[in-house]
């Protein structure tokens, strides 16, 4: 395509983070896409909060929501109450608006509570998510799905009654649903030029969800860039929850993504209650991936792939 390196750019950033009973790492990379966009955020600074933004038409309200959104969802008062959390996300995105901000994003977070210390493996702890658009949370037990989020797409039956009692309309190109012929999915921050007005399809109104983990429980974030191949029927989950590093199992899921032929960015964030068999911290990393020279496509474009790597890097902080 014309907006797609012909090979995925498979350098992947790995982040961890440990904190108040939890143990998080996320894992991202470029793929195709000829920018990087996706942004991801482990925030245990006196919080617990785990968060996933998908950008599009530009970094700029990912990275805002990266910045501050931790912040204003773990501020007391506002997790526990659901009208407070959409009220908040709302009021943060017409922020956004007052400063002339031109991309989107999608935001699919995770609060979470503190792990007691003293645990046992039957107590549940409480996880908010907060999810607008079509990155995904699921959460898993013993490898089977557990809960999962909803994806705000234009072509759910809800969303396109809201879509159209809202001025707009869905167009399906190349078999895509697209809200107003434009974007996959019915609901993001930003994108306020479908935000007017007399046309209002696009909205920032959350999902929230309220689920409970237990230790053993994988609490999966992600991109749509994991979900968007045909052929990615099953995540694989390539770790022993106990022993295996977080931030090499995200890695894993994310190549495998690649694998599958996903031409998006990818990020997969991971959280789990700590146990006592966690191994020694290990530091953020970038793990670089050597191409096949055979690839005659891949030679056509090498010095843009190399450049484009080595901007992914520096703006990973590498």
């Amino acid at each position: 395509m014309w907006n797609e390196f012909s090979r995925p750019l498979r350098d992947t950033v790995i982040r961890r983070s440990t904190g108040h009973g939890w143990r998080t790492a996320y894992a991202t990379a470029q793929g195709h896409r000829l920018s990087h966009e996706d942004r991801a955020v482990l925030d245990f600074n006196g919080k617990c909060f785990v968060g996933v933004f998908d950008g599009h038409c530009g970094s700029e309200v990912a990275q805002e929501c990266v910045d501050k959104l931790a912040q204003l969802l773990c501020a007391p008062g506002v997790r526990d109450d659901d009208a407070k959390i959409r009220a908040t996300v709302l009021a943060f995105d017409e922020g956004l608006r007052a400063r002339h901000v031109q991309s989107g994003s999608t935001c699919t977070c995770a609060i979470l509570d503190r792990v007691p210390t003293n645990i046992d493996d039957g107590s549940e702890i409480n996880v908010t998510i907060v999810h607008v658009g079509d990155s995904r949370a699921t959460l898993y037990r013993n490898e089977h799905v557990m809960c999962q989020t909803r994806d705000h797409k234009p072509d759910d039956p809800e969303e396109t009654e809201r879509i159209v009692r809202a001025g707009g309309h869905v167009t399906h190109i190349g078999g895509i649903a697209r809200t107003n012929g434009n974007i996959s999915m019915s609901r993001a921050l930003g994108d306020f030029d479908m935000k007017t007005p007399t046309n209002c399809p696009m909205t920032a109104d959350p999902s929230v969800y309220r689920w409970r983990m237990r230790r053993g429980d994988v609490l999966l974030l992600a991109s749509d860039g994991l979900y968007e191949p045909e052929s990615n029927k099953v995540i694989p989950f390539p770790m022993d929850i106990g022993r295996d590093d977080l931030g090499v199992a995200c890695m894993d899921i994310v190549q495998h993504a690649l694998d599958c032929k996903s031409h998006d960015n990818v990020t997969v964030a991971m959280v789990t209650i700590m146990s006592e068999l966690w191994i020694d911290f290990v530091p953020n990393e970038l793990v670089t991936f050597a191409p096949s020279l055979s690839n005659a496509l891949w030679k056509l474009d090498s010095f843009n792939i190399i450049t484009a790597e080595r901007e992914f890097a520096k703006l990973h902080s590498f």
